[in-house]
């Protein structure tokens, strides 16, 4: 009889992340992507050292965005307690803007930063399209970054994997420890990985908080930000924004990259439809032009609705003026419903459901557990309405928005109306778990 196979020897047979890599510079990547990556990445390289295995990955609209690149670029500087890490910045512009003189003012910027920045690594290339997506813009940057890592030696076994950092530039301010900790949270994870023997295993994306800075020019919309942001973090299902997601190599090529063909939400295949987790200690603050432009005229949801992102935004060159305090109220009472039982109260009840989790609940009769449901579910719900309550009067702003909430929702009702799903809930458990035992098998 053949020995069994021990778990090291089976993970020994996982393609290593350079295997990974490539297959997607192999198969993945066309012909076409390939002689891209190389000039971007010919671009990239520094003779003189190379990439680091912490790689921050910033698009640049060259023709419309070069106000923001020093101060971004001064941001990255001011981090703390963290290994060092590579800038690459993109400067993409329609073929029609490539002689602007925005995109000249772009290029010495950079130049500008670079001088002013000695510590940090800044890489630079232009690039011009046709009609520019910002899909295609991000997969031939991140593709010419992961070639220079392929080229350096930097994704040979033993090496770790390289963590790629998804930014944009208009980023307002950076926590300083903001790289330091993404660092350690991976050291952390691949020190888990190779412990178990699975050193060459893809690491998996992570979140990083972003929030959309409050303008001192525009207080109303930045109350509408504040309101929407807190909520989506209340969410056991938010995924970061755009800006603030983090992607190991070895994903980003396990998932063949960026779709091309992307106007938006270009991070979405990141996730596979999972929660990510998210990082404490890692905030980013990004610019709230894009709801300056639309909150007004296309209210809340129509902020990123689909055919509204171009080569040329308003947003980038122009910004519209505040809205009233009165818009602001009347656009979060429009939402406040949905945000409540969406993401701040679904987020709190998940916890009465992971409770049933515990397997002192199988002990209960029907009665005790509905009894002990329903006053777990009203705490949970309580809490999360003095928060809400708290956040609406503090930091939104607006104490008629709090004393509303106050008023018009019973969150006793509002809990006890959930705790019939919950029990169903249970008694499908229940049922599983007769099964199991009938089979003598011990369930997972």
């Amino acid at each position: 009889m053949s020995e069994s196979i021990e778990s090291a020897n089976m993970y020994n047979a996982m393609p290593t992340r350079l295997e990974r890599a490539k297959v997607y510079i192999g198969d993945l990547m066309s012909q076409e992507e390939r002689e891209e990556a190389q000039i971007i990445a010919t671009g990239y390289e520094d003779l003189e050292r190379p990439m680091t295995q912490t790689a921050v990955l910033i698009p640049v609209a060259a023709h419309q965005d070069s106000k923001y690149i020093y101060n971004t670029l001064e941001e990255y500087s001011k981090q703390r307690g963290n290994d060092p890490f590579t800038i690459f910045a993109y400067l993409n512009a329609p073929i029609d803007n490539m002689h602007d003189h925005e995109v000249t003012v772009s290029r010495q910027e950079i130049f500008r930063a670079n001088e002013d920045f000695p510590q940090l690594d800044i890489r630079a290339v232009e690039g011009y399209y046709d009609k520019p997506a910002i899909g295609k813009i991000r997969r031939d940057m991140w593709n010419a970054a992961l070639l220079l890592a392929h080229h350096e030696g930097l994704l040979d076994p033993g090496m770790g994997d390289i963590i790629g950092i998804n930014n944009d530039i208009d980023t307002h301010r950076v926590s300083p420890h903001y790289i330091a900790r993404i660092q350690q949270y991976y050291k952390l994870r691949q020190s888990r990985a190779t412990s178990v023997g699975m050193p060459e295993a893809p690491l998996r994306p992570v979140g990083t908080r972003v929030t959309h800075a409050v303008l001192p020019t525009h207080p109303n919309v930045g109350k509408v930000t504040n309101w929407i942001d807190n909520t989506y973090f209340q969410s056991p299902s938010h995924i970061s924004y755009e800006a603030g997601v983090v992607i190991p190599f070895s994903h980003y090529a396990l998932l063949g990259g960026f779709n091309p063909s992307a106007e938006s939400y270009e991070t979405g295949w990141v996730s596979e439809g999972k929660r990510i987790r998210h990082l404490t200690g890692a905030h980013l603050y990004t610019s709230p032009r894009r709801y300056i432009d639309r909150v007004g005229e296309h209210g809340t949801e129509g902020i990123w609705a689909s055919g509204t992102f171009g080569a040329n935004d308003t947003c980038r060159s122009y910004l519209r003026p505040d809205i009233s305090q009165e818009q602001a109220d009347d656009l979060i009472i429009d939402r406040l419903y949905s945000d409540l039982t969406q993401h701040w109260l679904y987020g709190a009840l998940k916890n009465v459901y992971d409770d049933i989790d515990n397997a002192s609940v199988f002990e209960l009769t029907d009665s005790q557990f509905a009894q002990a449901t329903e006053e777990r579910a009203k705490v949970l719900v309580e809490r999360q309405l003095q928060k809400a309550g708290r956040l609406l009067h503090k930091l939104v702003g607006s104490p008629l928005l709090a004393d509303i909430l106050n008023r018009s929702f019973d969150g006793d009702n509002y809990a006890t109306s959930q705790v019939t799903s919950i029990i169903a809930f249970n008694r499908v458990l229940k049922s599983e778990q007769a099964d199991w035992d009938k089979l003598n098998v011990c369930p997972a």
